[in-house]
């Protein structure tokens, strides 16, 4: 469970793009966060083409003790 919140963690903080190598490694990973709400393309009624962090992410992440604050992604990715 730690890599699927730390993979959801960088996905809030920094939306991905489908076809991103971020993406690609983490394929299995996004599959589930998708399927259980926890990532959506979708704002606003408008299709984007990129993965965002949805509320019941952020309830999920904070349900596992997880505190975020502006030093918890550090990653800098160019997806």
């Amino acid at each position: 469970m730690d890599e699927y919140i730390q993979v959801l963690l960088k996905i809030i903080f920094k939306p991905r793009t489908f076809q991103c190598d971020f993406a690609r490694e983490h394929a299995a990973k996004i599959a589930e966060m998708a399927s259980r709400g926890h990532i959506t393309c979708i704002l606003n009624g408008r299709v984007f083409p990129k993965w965002y962090g949805t509320k019941a992410a952020m309830d999920f992440i904070t349900q596992h003790g997880v505190k975020i604050g502006l030093e918890t992604e550090k990653e800098g990715s160019k997806c």
